[in-house]
């Protein structure tokens, strides 16, 4: 045996066990280190929290409140002709038209090119942007419908609320007596919604001629 070596016990005499060492112990910081400070409000729990009391502010508010209300109200009482918007419904055209065909239409023979005008007007508070003026001529009466008449002229205009035109379309007579009828309107906004070219139709003008030759 070395001197170096450490000195071991008698033969047959049992191990020793080094001794060891105590268990460390995981301490957890305070919980109310990482909390927020709380701020006492006056309300106990499960309370609502009234609002604050009305004050200089609330006068102001409400001030505000009804000055605004009634600007708004002046600046949408009126459309662009002077009416009321109160009184109106949705924003939308209402097309009219008048015409006195007869002497126009008498000056003309068959077959014969010219012209003829009639006069559309725009009673809506919304302008027509597609404002379809159109002449037909077809059978004489009131019980045919459209598709019995055919298309002489047709001209596409704007009609903004309150304008008032006089619309000049092609004309070419073919019929020796029938009608002349024309039209005015607005396939989206102030559609005709009729089949049968009636008698009385704001959309519709229209004089019957017979017997011109």
């Amino acid at each position: 045996m070395r001197k170096s070596d450490p000195p071991q016990g008698e033969p047959g005499a049992p191990a020793q066990v080094p001794p060891r060492r105590p268990a460390s112990r995981v301490v957890y910081p305070e919980r109310r280190r990482f909390e927020p400070p709380t701020v006492p409000t006056g309300v106990a729990h499960g309370e609502r929290r009234g609002w604050p009391e009305k004050g200089e502010w609330y006068a102001q508010m409400r001030r505000f409140l009804i000055r605004r209300a009634e600007q708004h109200e002046r600046e949408h009482e009126k459309d662009e002709c002077g009416r009321d918007r109160r009184k109106g419904v949705m924003p939308r055209p209402y097309l009219d038209a008048t015409s006195n065909f007869a002497p126009q239409i008498s000056a003309l023979r068959v077959g014969e090119a010219g012209s003829v005008s009639f006069t559309v007007w725009n009673d809506g508070n919304c302008p027509a942007w597609t404002c379809y003026v159109e002449i037909y001529e077809g059978p004489a009466g009131y019980t045919h419908p459209l598709s019995a008449y055919e298309l002489r002229g047709r001209a596409i205009i704007t009609l903004h609320p309150g304008e008032r035109r006089e619309v000049t379309l092609p004309w070419v007579r073919q019929r020796k007596s029938g009608r002349v009828v024309g039209m005015v309107y607005d396939p989206l906004l102030d559609p005709r919604g009729f089949e049968v070219v009636g008698q009385f139709d704001r959309h519709i003008t229209s004089v019957h001629y017979q017997n011109l030759e």
